[in-house]
């Protein structure tokens, strides 16, 4: 069951880190791919991969 849990909730999260991104992209506060990692703290292969 704790599985399930942390796979909704990891699913979730992706969910909101798209909708942050496609936020700043569409208010014009990113210009490169680079600061989106830099934004949510990830690498920017790995935020890009999902989209």
């Amino acid at each position: 069951m704790l599985g399930i849990k942390k796979y909704i909730l990891s699913i979730l999260g992706n969910q909101k880190e798209k909708l942050q991104m496609l936020s700043w992209i569409k208010s014009g506060q990113l210009q490169e791919q680079q600061e989106i990692g830099k934004r949510l703290a990830k690498d920017t292969s790995e935020v890009l991969k999902p989209i």
